[in-house]
């Protein structure tokens, strides 16, 4: 971006797609979506950092967010959504990233836990449970990838672990 210069179409445009990204983050249960969208931003925030040092940045910005709003008037940005804005430099992603597979996943159990409920045959809440713990392997390799120096590691890490015990089926689980 740099050897093209400024451009305020492109910090509007970026600016509505990372609250639209952190919105999605706070909400989705789907962790390829999570994934997807965190490589989204650590593409993006440097982009919108650079861009910071130009005078126009602020009005760009708060277009972008006034666009946000009209495009999508019953959502508010969050508090950390618009501070990711203002400073793109000073978000802490993989705390952001731990947090959102953290909520993502523990929403998704809910969810299949709900549907496990309503199986009425043994194979199949045996295959709904094997994916389950296949999608909890997935966010444990991702938190161990990307989230391994956050503060709150060692409880994601825990709560993680956990589920991964409540999945494995008896048989499969090392006697201690």
């Amino acid at each position: 971006m740099e050897e093209l210069g400024y451009m305020p179409e492109y910090m509007n445009t970026a600016g509505v797609q990372v609250l639209e990204t952190m919105e999605i983050l706070a909400t989705s249960k789907v962790l390829k979506t999570i994934k997807g969208r965190y490589e989204f931003l650590r593409q993006t925030l440097p982009i919108l950092q650079t861009g910071r040092s130009n005078p126009r940045y602020s009005l760009d910005i708060q277009t972008a967010i006034d666009r946000y709003h009209s495009m999508y008037y019953d959502k508010q940005p969050t508090e950390e959504a618009l501070a990711a804005l203002q400073n793109p430099s000073a978000v802490q992603l993989p705390e952001l990233y731990s947090r959102a597979l953290l909520r993502g996943l523990a929403a998704h159990v809910r969810e299949e836990n709900d549907a496990i409920q309503s199986l009425k045959r043994a194979d199949a809440v045996t295959r709904r449970k094997a994916k389950l713990l296949e999608t909890v392997r997935v966010a444990q390799i991702e938190l161990d990838a990307e989230c391994l120096l956050v503060p709150a590691y060692a409880s994601a890490k825990a709560v993680l672990n956990d589920l991964e015990k409540q999945l494995t089926p008896a048989t499969n689980q090392v006697q201690s």
